[in-house]
């Protein structure tokens, strides 16, 4: 006899497969583990910055890492950790190259 499901258990099977299915319109960056994300203060926090600051650069720089929410696209975002990295990376790279004025 089959089980019904009880109303949070549905919940977070549908947002477990709204998850899924985020990550899999992302294949370049593969499956994020569960202890890799992180919430938008931690996230600030590894950065180096104010939650106000990182909001701010969320929107300023277009290559700056999606978020990953796991429950639908109104669910609390998550970041990447391996993915904030590469952003930082990237951004030091770039610096180191850019040409002397003067």
């Amino acid at each position: 006899m089959r089980r019904v499901l009880g109303r949070h258990e549905h919940q977070h099977r549908a947002a477990k497969t709204y998850a899924m299915m985020e990550l899999a319109n992302r294949p370049e960056e593969g499956l994020a583990p569960m202890s890799d994300l992180l919430s938008n203060s931690d996230a600030a926090r590894r950065l180096g910055m104010s939650l106000s600051g990182f909001y701010r650069l969320q929107r300023a720089d277009e290559e700056f890492p999606k978020p990953i929410r796991l429950s639908g696209p109104r669910g609390k975002p998550q970041w990447a950790e391996d993915e904030l990295d590469a952003f930082v990376a990237r951004r030091r790279t770039a610096k180191s190259f850019t040409p002397a004025s003067g």
